[in-house]
């Protein structure tokens, strides 16, 4: 339930002729106050339960672009939301001491698949692991659908660790897609700065 904060500002106003009397006035604001934010994780993203107004911090640091309810965490940290409506009035969260997923698991009837660190720095592992042979075409794609690296794997039965990505590529979101035959998934990878 949102509260509302009631500024009273009294004014006195002195007429100081002959008669000297004093006048108070008082003036009443009622301006609403945003409930305190709570923060949630799911996966590498932390969410606040506000939709609007958020403005996120790292450390105590303002992370002057992220102002949008969801941020995704490229780095383990303290993290706190302050929402503020346009009224000024503010409320800020309890810190939220948000990790890191580590290891992305895929899992279908077919296979098993983990990718990790993800986080990462543009280079990560992926172990599949299947009960039959199957081919997998491995491919990374930037945000904006534009394929940077695409690999075939001739994956006998059992689980084998293959080494995939590209050095040297922007910070940022990336998405996996593994295709094996008419059917294909896909993870959310994220690259950080080194």
């Amino acid at each position: 339930m949102n509260k509302y904060l009631i500024i009273s500002l009294l004014l006195s106003l002195i007429c100081l002729p002959a008669s000297a009397q004093k006048v108070t006035l008082a003036i009443y604001q009622n301006f609403l106050v945003p409930d305190i934010p709570i923060i949630t994780q799911i996966g590498d993203t932390l969410r606040s339960s506000s939709p609007i107004g958020n403005q996120w911090y790292k450390e105590g640091v303002e992370l002057t672009s992220e102002t949008e309810q969801n941020l995704t965490v490229f780095s383990p940290g303290n993290y706190k939301v302050t929402v503020t409506y346009d009224s000024g009035c503010s409320s800020e969260s309890a810190t939220y001491n948000a990790t890191e997923t580590g290891v992305s698991m895929i899992q279908t009837g077919d296979f098993t698949c983990k990718v990790f660190p993800n986080p990462n720095d543009g280079m990560f592992t992926i172990e599949l692991e299947s009960t039959k042979s199957v081919v997998f075409v491995l491919e990374l794609f930037t945000s904006d659908g534009k394929s940077i690296v695409k690999q075939s794997v001739n994956h006998p039965s059992g689980t084998q660790q293959i080494p995939f990505g590209k050095t040297s590529i922007t910070a940022g979101i990336y998405y996996l897609q593994i295709s094996y035959g008419p059917n294909n998934v896909s993870r959310k990878i994220i690259v950080k700065s080194l």
